[in-house]
């Protein structure tokens, strides 16, 4: 079958198909085959599903998938919106405080091309309907996206690069100590002291049924809202439906067996916890939360360990920290990855004023930020 997409496009076409998607049930009726063209947590099932239960209403799903003589082949998973402030757009499933990383538009080897000028022919024969397409959370380097960028541009359309927080990536290898040698010979004395210091001390507990998953959660909602409010901030779970949303999630990659949900207890007491999701060959760190009380013990250089020592174990080979400046991140010898969010603006004059009085908001942040 893939021969004759090899043909002209011509012939082509009349195999390859696209369909939108806006129900949540049609997408879980082919999740299997979804889940064929990606090993990204977050352009996987698991996490896609819930997040479009949790914040995609009634009508705003546009969840893209092409198929080629019946068999799925691509897909591009996007919500719409109307707002005030962005106007009519597109955006990734994942957007917003759930914060996606890794987005593309995944597609079935060798059939890259097809998938991409099907959805872009889609949102263009649809361009009256929308102001702008907003693809966060994309990796510089991604040359499906890039491609798509490509196609959706003419002497009307635009696209604006936006250079977003790097992500860092850690090649892992075969056990702890070798990473210990990789560190400066501070973080190496840190990391000693530690050991020695929480030896016999510190329990590390793992989610690995329904039970244990409710109970991390609640300590990991816990810790993780105590941190931030004692910064002075809220936290992820002050977000509407995003304890909803991350429960339902981590249920899912539970069953899957891609949860990696950890927390330390120390005399009784739990003092950090730490939630990632495991690909097939790798762990994305997502979120964690520590307890302010306990900041002594160092419980976050803790957990980190005990999250890689467990990925370690498993024979991960790379263990993904996502986006974020922390400190912690560049202390290790990662590799530092750019992230970009591309801005495609319709032709229409509501969608050129949009972006216009966006990019004044963006100067006007970015100078109060200098003072």
């Amino acid at each position: 079958m893939e021969a004759t997409l090899t043909m002209n496009t011509a012939t082509v076409s009349k195999s390859v198909d696209i369909e939108c998607l806006t129900s949540v049930a049609a997408v879980e009726a082919i999740r299997n085959e979804i889940d064929l063209l990606s090993n990204v947590p977050f352009l996987r099932t698991a996490w896609m599903i819930p997040w479009i239960k949790t914040w995609a209403n009634d009508g705003d799903l546009r969840f893209l998938i092409v198929k080629a003589n019946g068999r799925l082949v691509g897909f591009a998973p996007l919500v719409f919106r109307d707002t005030l402030k962005r106007g009519r757009h597109y955006a990734f499933v994942g957007d917003g405080k759930a914060c996606a990383d890794y987005m593309s538009f995944p597609a079935a080897e060798s059939h890259e091309e097809l998938v991409l000028r099907k959805i872009a022919n889609w949102l263009n024969d649809d361009s009256d309907h929308w102001d702008r397409i907003e693809l966060d959370g994309v990796t510089a380097t991604n040359r499906t996206m890039q491609q798509f960028v490509a196609l959706m541009q003419d002497d009307e359309t635009e696209a604006e690069t936006l250079f977003e927080l790097s992500s860092y990536r850690l090649q892992l290898p075969k056990d702890w100590d070798a990473v210990l040698q990789s560190l400066s010979k501070n973080s190496r004395k840190k990391y000693r002291r530690l050991s020695r210091s929480l030896a016999g001390s510190v329990s590390l507990h793992r989610a690995t049924d329904r039970s244990s998953l409710k109970k991390g959660l609640d300590i990991f909602e816990s810790l993780h809202t105590a941190r931030w409010e004692s910064l002075g901030e809220a936290g992820c779970f002050g977000h509407p439906g995003f304890r909803e949303f991350m429960h339902a999630t981590a249920e899912q990659h539970l069953s899957e067996q891609k949860l990696s949900l950890i927390w330390l207890v120390h005399d009784g007491v739990p003092i950090a916890a730490d939630i990632g999701f495991e690909s097939e060959h790798g762990l994305y760190t997502y979120q964690g939360g520590i307890s302010p009380d306990h900041l002594e013990l160092e419980p976050g250089r803790a957990v980190l360990k005990s999250q890689m020592e467990l990925a370690m174990a498993r024979g991960a080979r790379f263990i993904d920290f996502l986006r974020g400046d922390e400190p912690y991140k560049s202390r290790f010898n990662t590799t530092q990855i750019q992230n970009v969010r591309y801005e495609i603006i319709g032709s229409g004059f509501r969608a050129k004023s949009t972006q216009r009085m966006l990019n004044v908001a963006r100067q006007v942040k970015k100078l109060l930020s200098m003072d």
